[in-house]
């Protein structure tokens, strides 16, 4: 029974780092990713058009921020290489 039970929680442990990968995965996606219909505004919509406009600079706005979060991310992994601490981050290119 006991064999079961460790089992039953080692099973447990990993479903909620599965979900917490999978939470994880969805924010860096919604973040970084640009859908068919955001990547289509981008190269074909008709500014003269107010909601294209609008939907274009939205979507725009949205490469802005991802952009610049890259940035942060690559000067945080730098900073953290260069502290010794790298956890996740690869070695910077020279």
């Amino acid at each position: 029974m006991k064999s079961f039970v460790e089992k039953a929680s080692q099973l447990e442990s990993e479903r909620a780092a599965l979900l917490n990968q999978s939470k994880e995965t969805k924010d860096f996606l919604s973040q970084f990713h640009l859908s068919q219909h955001e990547v289509d505004l981008l190269t074909s919509a008709k500014l003269d058009i107010a909601t294209q406009a609008k939907s274009f600079f939205s979507v725009l706005s949205k490469v802005k921020s991802a952009y610049s979060d890259c940035k942060v991310s690559r000067i945080t992994c730098v900073f953290s290489h260069l502290t010794a601490s790298i956890g996740s981050c690869t070695k910077p290119r020279v």
